[in-house]
């Protein structure tokens, strides 16, 4: 399990997720059951860069589109 935490500059937004990394079929998984992301990667490290750069498209997405709340 991984806690990913979010902070900005000047305006201050902490977010603190659950994310569970397991191994399926050779594949790592890195999953947030909260917001229903997941990434994958051949091992742990690759797993959890790969959910971040996903974690990343998913709040810049719900910003641009006004549903980040």
């Amino acid at each position: 399990m991984v806690n990913n935490i979010l902070s900005k500059n000047k305006s201050s937004i902490n977010v603190n997720i659950q994310v569970v990394l397991f191994q399926q079929d050779g594949i790592w998984v890195a999953y947030c059951p909260a917001l229903e992301l997941s990434s994958y990667g051949d091992n742990e490290k690759d797993a959890k860069q790969a959910f971040e750069q996903t974690m990343n498209i998913f709040l810049s997405e719900t910003h641009r589109k006004g549903t980040l709340e």
